[in-house]
């Protein structure tokens, strides 16, 4: 069984992997509507990751993890409750939330291109942050492999 190292480690390199592959879609002049559901989908990946490294610190920490029907805004409050995640940070991840909501639910064709696009700008500096509040739980080494905090 893969150690919560192993499992945080794959989700960063996910996101990151994704980070970079973003902005090709918001780059251009013209931004087709293919190119915007791809940037509102890989926005959705960005969260979902994030979501992920937050249920396997959860477990780590043994912090229940929410069963609720509104289960992805449960596990953002008990986030910041365990000082997982600052309250800044979870303003910033609340907006990245409800957008991968809309998405989810909505049609494609009622994604908003200035939403997305500021999303997009602004994913690098939430990553950055999230990872950030990450590294107190854990050591990040310059190849994103983690290590536990010697406590």
């Amino acid at each position: 069984m893969a150690s919560i190292i192993e499992k945080i480690t794959v989700e960063i390199k996910n996101v990151e992997k994704t980070l970079d592959e973003i902005n090709q879609y918001i780059i251009k002049p013209d931004i087709s509507k293919g190119d915007l559901r791809a940037a509102a989908s890989c926005l959705t990946d960005i969260y979902n990751g994030i979501e992920n490294i937050l249920k396997q610190i959860s477990e780590d920490h043994r912090v229940p993890l929410p069963q609720s029907t509104q289960w992805h805004k449960d596990l953002l409050n008990n986030a910041v409750k365990n000082s997982f995640i600052s309250n800044e940070l979870y303003i910033g991840l609340s907006e990245y939330r409800a957008f991968r909501h809309v998405f989810v639910h909505a049609y494609g064709f009622d994604l908003k291109k200035e939403e997305i696009v500021r999303l997009v700008l602004n994913a690098p500096a939430l990553w950055a942050g999230f990872l950030s509040d990450v590294k107190k739980k854990y050591t990040l080494e310059a190849n994103s492999s983690i290590t536990p905090d010697e406590q």
